[in-house]
């Protein structure tokens, strides 16, 4: 009987409905693969194309690991015996085919893992076995890594992320915030402000909650339910996340699709208010959050970086209204009830001055939403003017 027959005949017993059949035989297999005969043979045939070959050889392990987590709940020894040999052989066949450079495909390696991590009840099985794979065999090799896809990749980072703040949760909020604080780094290099519309939306959505995460219902440091692993570490992030506010100002700025943009940027909205939101509340409480040296010198000195006030915000907005009309909306709708009566009357009087010189036909239903939104709220306040403000405003709006 020849070797490849011998691995075949192996190979055909890993699937048995007989537990310890499939363990005698992952255990030969194991066995042969710690020596040389075995991975050159199949290195040879995947290189040429005949024969049986590591792509074959993963298939089948693949098929085994799964037929395994079958019963990894109902199992006394799952986790003892056969999870340790399901990591074991999984990752001595990609290893070999690594050694060899007879590359296993990548995208059967990558269908494979992302299939487990899809599936909660698999990933809680063997999901640890195909993420270790990736970390030691997969991700570190410039022939898997070219071969990878945008969309593979988009998913991958999808069920990480996913996977890591479900682990962390489970522990405590503040395992979460140092998470967050050691790897936003991270999101700001990645950050451009030519890249696509669509995963721009998803950083600052990731911004977003990472916020809110530490700042709930606008909490600052030292108030009830605000927390961060390291102030320090976080308020860098802050300072950061503000860079990227200004840049994106600027971006939005100099485009040339100005409405377009202030309809599709709802989570830029979101990051820009509540984090203006931030900054005047912790002016208010003398809390500074600029850090010094090196890392302060770099930081562009804008008046976005430096707006202290509300009264700020409405100063941008006069200058352009572009996109402050849409920040500032978003603000009065979250964080209204921090305005005084005197915001209320700046803010619609800035209103009254914008609309009378300005055609806004294409952002007439951002300037509806914020109007209407800021005369509720000076209503609310019993604020005497209220009709004499509301009059002047219908006056100028129906010429």
């Amino acid at each position: 009987m020849s070797l490849e027959t011998t691995v075949k005949e192996i190979c055909g017993n890993l699937c048995s409905n007989k537990a310890t059949e499939r363990k005698r035989s992952v255990e030969t297999l194991k066995d042969y693969l710690t020596r040389n005969a075995v991975p050159d043979l199949l290195s040879d045939n995947t290189r040429k194309k005949a024969g049986f070959s590591w792509n074959d050889l993963f298939d089948i392990i693949t098929d085994y690991l799964l037929k395994e987590a079958e019963k990894y709940e109902s199992s006394k020894t799952f986790h003892t015996v056969t999870y340790p040999l399901c990591v074991s052989i999984l990752h001595l066949c990609v290893a070999g085919s690594n050694k060899g450079r007879a590359y296993i495909k990548c995208d059967k390696i990558m269908d494979a893992a992302l299939f487990v991590l899809r599936n909660k009840y698999l990933t809680n099985a063997i999901g640890d076995a195909y993420l270790s794979l990736l970390q030691k065999y997969v991700l570190p090799c410039d022939n898997y890594v070219s071969l990878i896809t945008p969309s593979t990749w988009e998913d991958l980072l999808d069920i990480i992320v996913a996977g890591c703040l479900d682990k962390l949760y489970l522990e405590n909020r503040l395992s979460v915030c140092e998470f967050i604080e050691k790897n936003l780094p991270l999101i700001f290099e990645f950050y451009e402000q030519n890249m696509d519309v669509k995963k721009k939306s998803q950083v600052f959505n990731l911004l977003h909650t990472s916020i809110a995460i530490h700042h709930p219902l606008g909490r600052i440091k030292n108030e009830e339910s605000a927390q961060a692993h390291n102030w320090e570490e976080w308020n860098i992030c802050l300072q950061s996340i503000m860079d990227l506010i200004t840049l994106e100002i600027s971006y939005i700025q100099k485009s040339h699709r100005h409405s377009n943009t202030l309809l599709t940027c709802a989570n830029f909205n979101q990051v820009s208010a509540i984090m203006f939101f931030l900054t005047f509340k912790m002016s208010t409480h003398n809390i500074d959050v600029n850090c010094d040296g090196e890392r302060a010198a770099k930081r562009p000195r804008t008046t976005v970086s430096i707006n202290q006030t509300f009264k700020d915000l409405i100063g941008e907005f006069k200058q352009n209204h572009i996109p402050w009309i849409s920040i500032t909306e978003v603000y009065v709708k979250h964080f209204g009830c921090s305005l005084s009566t005197i915001d209320y009357e700046i803010l619609l009087k800035t209103l009254q001055e914008f609309v009378s010189t300005n055609k806004i036909n294409e952002i007439w239903c951002i300037f509806e939403s914020l109007t209407c939104q800021v005369l509720r709220n000076l209503k609310a306040l019993k604020d005497g003017a209220f009709i004499e403000h509301v009059n002047s405003l219908w006056m100028i709006c129906v010429r």
